[in-house]
C-alpha cells in the first residue's frame, strides 16, 4: 500500500520544464554537487571540447556581455543573467532586480558565471539528464528523462525569442521582441515547407560549437556578395559613366540577416579609386536604385553621397526602455530568407586617362553593435566589427561594354 502511495505521490510531481522562460527566472537544474561540466566532460569528450570553443561558453563573461552588464542604463539586471549564466543562484530576484555586488562579479567570476550556457543549463532538469532518446548506457550512467523538446526550435526559442523588458512591466511579454528568432524561422519554415530545425545550421551533425554571428564561415554560408561594373561612353568631354550593380542575398538561412540582438547590422561599402589606388571620392553619382529580387524596382537611398554605404539592419532609439518606445514599431531593412537585394549606381569619375583603369570595390561588414552602442560602452567601431566578404572590378574606358 504505501509502495502505491509513493507512486501515486511521485505521478503527481509536477516536472521542470526542459525549456527556457525567455529569462523571466534562474533556472532550477536540480543536479547533484558533484555534477558539473567537467564531471560531464569524462563521459562526453567531443561535445566538451566543442562547446569550450563556443559563445555559450563565454556568454557570461564575453566583453560585450560584461559592458552591457555593468551599463547604468542599459544592463544591471537580473533576467540578462537569467540566459547567459543560467545556473545563477540568485534565486531570490526578480528580474528586474540588479545583482549584488555586480562589478565584483565580474572581477572574479564564479563557475556559473564563468561557464556561462554549460551542459547542466540545457541536459539538467529535477536531477535528470535531459535526452531525445533514452538508452541503456545513459540508465547506467545517470538518471534520464527523455525530452524531445531538445531538438525543437522552442527549445532555443527560451534565451533567442525575448520582449524587451520595462521597469515598469518587468514580465512584460506582449512587447516588441528584442530577438524574433523563432518567429522568423517558423515564417521561413512556413514558406520552404520542410520541417528543418535551428539545429540543422547552428548544430551540424551534433556539434556543440554552434556557430552564429561570430563566425565568418556562418557569415559566408548566409550572404554572397557579387559586383558587377561597367564603362558607358558619354556624348561629351567628362560625361562617361562607370555603371555598377552590386547584389546581397541571404541563401541557406532560416532567419532574417543579420538575426540575433536588434542592434546588430550588416552594412554595404561600395567605392571607386584610380589606377594608384586613391579612393575618388569627387564623384557625381545618379540616386541609387535598389532592386529586390521578384518585387520588381524599389527605390533606394537617393542621396549623392560616395563612398556609398547601405544598412541592413533592425534598429529604433538607442536602448529605448520607455513605455512610449514599447508601442513604436520597429524598422527593419534586414534580408529576408532567400532574398536578393541589389543597388545600382552610375558614376561619372571624369575622363582623365591618367586615372584609368579604374577599380571598384564592394565589402559586407558585420556588426555587433552600432557606432552608437560602441562609443556608449567604450568600444572602438574596429572592435565591434568584422569584415565578412569583399570583391573587386576592373573598369576601362577603352573595353567594350
Amino acid at each position: 500500500a504505501l509502495l502505491a502511495v509513493n507512486r501515486v505521490l511521485q505521478a503527481s510531481v509536477v516536472e521542470t520544464p526542459a525549456t527556457f522562460d525567455r529569462g523571466l527566472n534562474r533556472l532550477e537544474t536540480g543536479a547533484p554537487r558533484h555534477w558539473t561540466n567537467q564531471w560531464c566532460g569524462t563521459c562526453h569528450k567531443q561535445a566538451y571540447t566543442e562547446w569550450q570553443a563556443s559563445r555559450h561558453f563565454v556568454a557570461g563573461t564575453n566583453e560585450n556581455f560584461r559592458a552591457q552588464c555593468l551599463d547604468a542604463g542599459g544592463g544591471r539586471q537580473q533576467w540578462c543573467f537569467n540566459c547567459h549564466a543560467p545556473t545563477s543562484p540568485a534565486t531570490t530576484l526578480l528580474p528586474m532586480h540588479e545583482p549584488r555586488h555586480l562589478e565584483q562579479l565580474f572581477e572574479r567570476p564564479p563557475q556559473w558565471l564563468e561557464q556561462g550556457v554549460g551542459c547542466l543549463s540545457c541536459h539538467v532538469r529535477d536531477g535528470q539528464v535531459l535526452v531525445e532518446n533514452v538508452t541503456d548506457k545513459a540508465i547506467a550512467a545517470h538518471p534520464v528523462r527523455r525530452s524531445p523538446e531538445l531538438g525543437t526550435a522552442e527549445f532555443c526559442a527560451g534565451c533567442h525569442q525575448f520582449n524587451f523588458k520595462d521597469v515598469f512591466l518587468p514580465d512584460y511579454l506582449h512587447g516588441p521582441f528584442q530577438q524574433a528568432s523563432l518567429d522568423e524561422f517558423l515564417d521561413f519554415r512556413h514558406a520552404d515547407g520542410f520541417e528543418s530545425r535551428c539545429h540543422d545550421c547552428h548544430m551540424p551533425g551534433g556539434s556543440h560549437v554552434m556557430p552564429g554571428g561570430y563566425d565568418n564561415k556562418m557569415l559566408n554560408r548566409a550572404l554572397k556578395l557579387e559586383l558587377d561594373a561597367s564603362w558607358k561612353p558619354g556624348q561629351g568631354q567628362g560625361q562617361g559613366q562607370v555603371e555598377v550593380l552590386v547584389s546581397v542575398a541571404a541563401r541557406r538561412v532560416g532567419h532574417k540577416v543579420p538575426g540575433g540582438e536588434f542592434f546588430r547590422s550588416v552594412t554595404l561599402h561600395t567605392w571607386l579609386t584610380d589606377v594608384s589606388g586613391e579612393m575618388l571620392q569627387e564623384v557625381s553619382i545618379k540616386p541609387s536604385r535598389q532592386v529586390e529580387k521578384g518585387a520588381g524596382d524599389v527605390s533606394g537611398g537617393a542621396g549623392s553621397n560616395w563612398p556609398r554605404i547601405e544598412i541592413f539592419s533592425r534598429r529604433r532609439g538607442v536602448f529605448d526602455h520607455d513605455m512610449k518606445a514599447l508601442e513604436q514599431p520597429l524598422a527593419d531593412s534586414r534580408l529576408r530568407p532567400g532574398e536578393t537585394r541589389q543597388f545600382r549606381y552610375t558614376l561619372r569619375p571624369g575622363d582623365d586617362p591618367a586615372r584609368f583603369p579604374l577599380q571598384v570595390h564592394a565589402e559586407l561588414w558585420y556588426h555587433v553593435m552600432h557606432a552608437t552602442e560602441a562609443e556608449r560602452f567604450h568600444f572602438s567601431v574596429d572592435a565591434v566589427k568584422s569584415l565578412i566578404c569583399s570583391e573587386r572590378r576592373p573598369v576601362d574606358r577603352n573595353a567594350q561594354r
